[in-house]
């Protein structure tokens, strides 16, 4: 059977409507769950089931959803899994088109809901009350189908508990093997949340408010890469043990029959009797994966754990400490939280696939026999991420720019999932700060603007929690504030009208009106002189090292008068101008001089308390004691200063000694800063950054340079954009990409070529350096598209650049 790609309906309903009158055909279903919910809440995995003839084949729209999480399947075969993370207030399903052949068929809905006694629950995952909805779009059909008419059974999964618990991405699941495939019995469901109904008062019934997914399904596939065994040894099989991975280990002649296992030509592996053993395995790449296990035999003393870790330690329980990454021989394999334990087999036939995904380089799979041996028929990993792959292409005459692509893509991909992710590994939030970038290098990347606009709405929608503020991350149940990267959200707004388009004008104008709100929210704290001060939350800017407290600037308060937290501010009020010229700008007079009121008020304060005229400078604080190129780069981009003085400003930033350097997240806005004053090749000088990743066996980009926490964020992945950005300087010139800038700056390299994604096809390019500045190519465009080169216009695809 083929899988189903999800459809989004056409009409969104009015989103104020919701829970008052029904809308969607999802409002035609009841929230289902099992009777026994509240006695076993600490255990609350169910299984639903629908038996049904068909007579006459046919396709129907189904639309399902779960609080918290559902895998739908049909006679056994995998369909679908979400629902997209959201909040109450806006709780996703998905609709998808099933073809039902002639015949007997069952579909099979697991699903769970997260205890909340255990402490097991992902941040990331907001939830309300535990239930299951399935309808169809056919009214006939309903009666059929319909988790109101349609005789659904459910049963508990037994067997399963929470454990190990990760602080942020939840508990690794703990699976009692036999218990596990033990079928209980088949009850029926109770209803949860009745069928909606229209309340012509106008009332809001209770529960959640649905709203239709616009995300495709999530890659839910086999890896098929190469896995190589590293090493192979004995374990004590402590609690919470860390593993040394010896010399003796990595020569282990079991590594032979442990590779052609996992290479899959040597069938099913046979553990022995009273063996204690562990296999490190390498994916050589970085892997966002369910573990599937397939076993035989065994007794109630075996024990399975797969581990999954970003890399091994050279320090014990010191996980900045990593050295090389590719190297494995005398380092640590950590305690991690990315586990999934298998216990108490009874020597039968199982095949257990977890409840949620791992994140790592690395897995070291741990097994413990009793007096029975243990056959594994199979240990396969099942890539999950959200579907993206690379469409356009970069080639450089510098070897630097190309070997660290394929790190970058990766990076991107594996933070890539129902929302975007600071990292996989240990935290799966999606900040605004990481999201920006990340989104940026998507619209680098792929036509594909679904995720980007899920962000968007997610960040809109977080504005209930802060009084009209973006939260910094969301959705998550532990709330967090951060008015640095609040400001931040309007520039993704910005970016999305310009790379890409809004379905219709009405979406773009409710986010512009949002961001509106926000930005008078976040002037209420501009001081009687005309800067920001007393922000509330985690004013962060960046990991800047030994220097900073924490990633907030020097005067090191979160509530401190710093000259950053002001720029944000002015950059984000920058952006909002922009965004009232886009659309109906006759009609927004009022906002743009309000804008530029505030913008001129504070911009005039900056200058009087920060700037440092014999430096050409702004400093950090009031005492004028430090300087960074953060608050250079903020300035200038918002334009705080213009003409010479700008130009002297940013000749000062390079030069300046003793100054504070973006590290791998702000240095976006360093190669902004450094395309806006024509001088994009410079971000050449700052490969090393990159390479220094790759150097030390990196697969994809890190938090921040050495020593990093994470060796997953995407936020680093940046590059990738700034190569077609800033080195062949193409940026789109008006909303929705439908005039191109062109402003190559190619500094050292001889010649650039490649193709850049676009919402009408492709940009095509080659780049040649004549020396002096000058450079020689052609370029072509979609079919509609204009662009200009310095003075030049160009329309006609192929044509000449000189």
């Amino acid at each position: 059977m083929k899988r189903p790609q999800r459809i989004y309906p056409q009409e969104i309903k009015d989103p104020r409507n919701e829970n008052i009158i029904r809308q969607y055909d999802a409002d035609n279903a009841a929230w289902l769950w099992h009777p026994a919910a509240k006695e076993v809440i600490d255990s609350s995995m169910v299984e639903f089931e629908l038996a049904f003839d068909v007579e006459t084949p046919f396709t129907e729209e189904c639309t399902v959803s779960a609080d918290n999480r559902y895998e739908l399947y049909l006679d056994g075969e995998f369909i679908s899994m979400g629902p997209d993370r959201g909040d109450a207030d806006h709780w996703s399903f998905a609709t998808l088109p099933v073809e039902f052949s002639a015949g007997h068929h069952v579909l099979t809905a697991r699903c769970w809901y997260y205890p909340d006694s255990t402490g097991a629950i992902p941040l990331a995952q907001l939830m309300n009350a535990p239930g299951f909805l399935f309808g169809v779009k056919t009214e006939e059909r309903r009666a059929m189908f319909n988790t109101c008419d349609a005789p659904w059974k459910v049963r508990l999964i037994n067997g399963v508990s929470f454990g190990n618990c990760g602080w942020a991405v939840g508990s690794g699941g703990i699976f009692d093997v036999k218990e596990y495939d033990t079928k209980t019995e088949f009850v029926e469901p109770v209803v949860q949340c009745g069928v909606r109904f229209d309340n012509i008062y106008g009332g809001k019934v209770w529960g959640k408010r649905l709203c239709p997914g616009n995300l495709p399904e999530q890659i839910r596939r086999k890896f098929d890469g190469a896995i190589t065994v590293r090493a192979v040894m004995e374990d004590t099989f402590a609690e919470n043990s860390e593993i040394t991975v010896s010399a003796e280990s990595t020569e282990n002649p079991d590594r032979a029959a442990w590779q052609r296992f996992f290479d899959g030509s040597a069938g099913c592996m046979e553990v022995g009797a009273n063996t204690n053993l562990c296999v490190l395995i390498d994916f050589n790449t970085y892997l966002c994966a369910y573990c599937n296990l397939a076993t035989k035999g065994g007794d109630a003393d075996s024990r399975v754990e797969v581990m999954l870790a970003e890399s091994l330690q050279t320090v014990s329980g010191d996980f900045y400490a990593k050295g090389n990454r590719s190297e494995v021989t005398g380092k640590i394999f950590p305690v991690t939280c990315m586990v999934d334990i298998f216990r108490n087999f009874d020597g039968k036939d199982h095949d257990i696939t977890p409840f949620w995904w791992r994140a790592g380089r690395y897995a070291m799979i741990r097994i413990k026999t009793g007096a029975a041996p243990l056959i594994l028929n199979r240990l396969d990993f099942v890539e999950c991420r959200y579907p993206i792959e690379n469409e356009s292409s970069f080639i450089a005459d510098d070897a630097r720019l190309n070997d660290v692509q394929p790190m970058l893509i990766r990076a991107l991909q594996s933070c890539m999932h129902e929302t975007y992710m600071d990292c996989p590994f240990y935290e799966q939030l999606m900040y605004v700060g990481d999201t920006r970038l990340e989104v940026l290098t998507t619209y680098t990347v792929a036509k594909d603007a679904r995720l980007p606009l899920r962000a968007l709405h997610l960040f809109d929608w977080s504005r209930s929690v802060w009084d009209g503020v973006v939260a910094e991350h969301y959705p998550g149940r532990g709330s967090q504030l951060s008015c640095t990267f609040s400001a931040i959200w309007t520039l993704m707004v910005r970016d999305y009208m310009m790379y890409r388009r809004f379905d219709s004008d009405e979406e773009f104008l409710h986010l512009r009106r949002s961001v509106r709100a926000m930005l008078i929210a976040l002037g209420e704290y501009v001081n009687s002189e005309g800067v920001i001060e007393n922000l509330p939350g985690w004013s962060f800017v960046d990991w800047v090292n030994a220097e900073w407290n924490k990633g907030i600037p020097y005067p090191l308060q979160n509530k401190g008068k710093a000259a950053i937290f002001s720029m944000h501010y002015l950059l984000s009020l920058r952006a909002a101008m922009e965004l009232e010229t886009m659309l109906l700008p006759e009609e927004n007079n009022g906002l743009l001089s309000y804008y530029q009121t505030c913008f001129d008020r504070v911009a005039k304060g900056v200058k009087n308390i920060f700037w440092v005229e014999d430096e050409k400078l702004f400093a950090d604080e009031e005492t004028k004691e430090h300087y960074s190129m953060h608050a250079q780069c903020m300035a200038l981009l918002a334009g705080v200063l213009s003409g010479e003085e700008a130009q002297n400003c940013f000749n000062a930033m390079l030069n300046k000694k003793n100054i504070s350097v973006p590290t791998l997240y702000f240095i976006h806005y360093l190669f902004d800063t450094f395309q806006k004053f024509g001088a994009g090749e410079k971000i050449l000088d700052y490969m090393q950054l990159w390479t220094g990743m790759l150097e030390k066996g990196a697969v994809t980009t890190w938090e921040t340079p050495e020593p990093t926490r994470s060796d997953c964020h995407a936020w680093g992945a940046h590059l990738y954009h700034h190569y077609f950005a800033s080195l062949a300087g193409i940026r789109p010139a008006s909303a929705g990409f439908k005039t191109i800038s062109l402003q190559p700056r190619l500094g050292s390299l001889k010649e650039i070529k490649g193709s850049l994604v676009h919402p009408d096809g492709f940009i095509h390019f080659h780049l040649v350096n004549e020396g002096n500045g000058k450079v020689s190519g052609n370029i072509s465009l979609p079919e509609g598209i204009s662009g200009t080169y310095g003075n030049l216009e160009y329309v006609i695809m192929g044509d000449l650049i000189e």
